[in-house]
């Protein structure tokens, strides 16, 4: 089964973030709570954890790109 993680929203008023940096690659197996990436908003920095486990297949924006919340960041395969 693919999960599509979605840039998530951290503030009511958030509409678009940056991603900093990615600390996975596609092909690297994540952990469910393991640090994805960062996101720049307007406010604040912060790290995004993995809401599920397994081999990340896709990265769909890369680093220092502005996207809306809700955007498909990157694809998982959680094998269920």
């Amino acid at each position: 089964m693919v999960y599509e993680m979605a840039l998530p929203r951290f503030a009511h008023a958030m509409t678009e973030g940056e991603i900093a940096k990615w600390y996975k690659s596609v092909g690297d197996t994540v952990e469910e709570g393991e640090v994805l990436f960062d996101l720049v908003t307007e406010k604040v920095t912060v790290s995004v954890e993995a809401p599920v486990g397994g081999k990340l297949t896709e990265i769909k924006v890369g680093e220092a790109v502005t996207v809306p919340v809700g955007a498909i960041v990157a694809l998982i395969e959680t094998g269920g």
